[in-house]
């Protein structure tokens, strides 16, 4: 079925480059539609790459064509019709960043093709990995994906030795493959910056500083203070994990099967996709007074986004099984796609875990920032019109409502089975909080006035926030996964 999906994608995204090609051959296009266009699929490709993982890494190269067309696009703004002082602004403001792209268009192509080496150098780590679980037949099936692969795996073992040991193997079996991601990732870092140094800033951080409203100082003395947290939290819950299993050298080896003992049962609660959808959908109303009507088509659920009474753009929920109905045309407006990971219950209706749902409603946020755009921003994935510190804020704001208590009471949970399941998903970030900080930490450093190369900054940064190699060994992959998820074609 990911075969049939990533066909309907495949077709999606080929009807989205003909209607920037409409746009781009109409005699006087406007201004405002070559723009939408253009935003459209860029956000379409953001989509694609992000769930790639989700298709079976299955990726038609026609996603990847999306800046072939630069001269044309730029041809088109500059014979466009620009409707009132709005679109004057946006007209001049495509034109500048088109003009930019196209004098640059031979580096920005090599970070293209430098981030793409990088990505399948880190997805053959990947496999290394797995291939650990298949010769020890761990692995749950055959399309489980590497994290989700180990914790089943250790879930299962009884012995708390062997899991450890096979922590130590699933760690070496990266270790192994990891040399020639960082060489790759370097190159792609000096690209980079020197993209970043060619438009007139002094480092990649201060390229991205240079959209929002926060100084490097702020987030120096943040992550500095975070970090501090982040490590006493996690000796703290490493304690606790070795009170819990006998004879514990390695806790995070044992945390799957702490979480599970913890768990109560709460894994397998199922929440109703159509309520959890319901209920977003009226947090929308509500808070914001942004209104959805939701139409069905075969396996894809198209929600038209309607604020003041004006009809705003169209976002479009899949799910990976399902009867996939190809769209025989795209919405001449702001449109976007949100993946749900859903199975059928005893009733034949879609369930969703309470990780599932929280991934849905974070999504669905980063849509709705594309959608009501006050208009298509000169931009690579169709939601840089926003300040950089502010690219979550919709989407953890979404998100965070699973913990309100309207949400359960909506969906008719138990308080105390609800409780359970936002119990595992504290549990589940505090594991995760040392290798986020070690990561912002590596980031922020990589990025700002450094000339050092990935190992010589992720060492560095350890250093500085006084974080043990102890407590971080976990963290130097989590950094790599970064970049598989954050690092763009022009760099973070």
């Amino acid at each position: 079925m990911a075969h049939e999906a990533v066909a309907t994608l495949e077709n999606d995204f080929l009807a989205s480059v003909n209607l920037l090609d409409a746009a781009i051959h109409g005699s006087r296009p406007s201004a405002g539609s070559v723009a939408r266009a253009y935003a459209n699929l860029a956000y379409l490709r953001g989509y694609c790459d992000a769930n790639a993982r989700a298709f079976e890494n299955i990726a038609p190269k026609v996603w990847r064509e999306l800046y072939i067309r630069d001269e044309q696009v730029l041809a088109a703004f500059h014979r466009s019709v620009a409707f009132g002082v709005g679109e004057e602004s946006l007209k001049a403001n495509w034109i500048t960043w088109l003009e930019a792209r196209i004098a640059e268009a031979v580096i920005v192509g090599s970070c293209e093709r430098s981030r793409r080496q990088a990505v399948e150098a880190l997805r053959l780590a990947d496999s290394a990995q797995v291939a650990v679980l298949d010769r020890l037949k761990l692995r749950p099936n055959a399309s489980a994906s590497g994290p989700v692969a180990l914790f089943s795996a250790l879930v299962q073992i009884e012995k708390g030795a062997t899991r450890e040991k096979l922590m130590r193997a699933w760690r070496a079996a990266r270790g192994e493959r990891i040399g020639d991601a960082v060489r790759l990732l370097d190159e792609h870092l000096a690209l980079n910056r020197n993209l970043a140094r060619r438009r007139g800033y002094a480092s990649v951080l201060d390229k991205t500083l240079a959209r929002g409203n926060c100084a490097e100082a702020e987030i120096a003395d943040f992550l500095e203070k975070y970090a501090a947290t982040a490590v006493e939290r996690h000796r703290h819950l490493c304690d606790w994990i070795a009170a819990d299993i006998d004879r514990c050298v390695d806790p995070l080896a044992h945390f799957p099967r702490f979480l599970v003992n913890k768990a109560d049962g709460a894994g397998v609660v199922a929440f109703d996709f159509g309520r959890c959808l319901e209920f977003l959908l009226g947090v929308f109303a509500d808070c914001l007074g942004v209104h959805g009507r939701v139409k069905q088509r075969g396996g894809i659920l198209d929600i038209e986004i309607r604020y003041d009474g004006k009809r705003c753009g169209l976002i479009s929920i899949d799910r990976l099984e399902g009867d996939w109905v190809p769209r025989r045309s795209l919405p001449d407006e702001p449109w976007a796609r949100v993946l749900r990971h859903t199975r059928l219950n005893d009733t034949g209706r879609e369930a969703m875990s309470f990780d599932a749902v929280q991934s849905l409603y974070h999504q669905c946020g980063h849509a709705l920032s594309h959608v009501l755009s006050p208009h298509p921003h000169t931009s690579a994935s169709g939601v840089d019109w926003l300040p950089a510190e502010q690219l979550e804020r919709l989407s953890t704001w979404s998100e965070m409502w699973t913990f309100d208590e309207k949400f359960g009471r909506h969906l008719e949970i138990a308080t105390e089975l609800l409780a359970r399941c936002r119990k595992i998903k504290a549990l589940e970030f505090e594991r995760g909080r040392l290798e986020r900080v070690a990561t912002s930490l590596f980031d922020f450093e990589l990025h700002r006035l450094n000339e050092r190369g990935v190992q010589a900054t992720f060492a560095m940064a350890i250093k500085s926030a006084v974080l043990s190699p102890d407590v971080t060994a976990p963290a130097v992959s989590a950094s790599f996964d970064f970049y598989r998820a954050h690092v763009g074609g022009e760099g973070a």
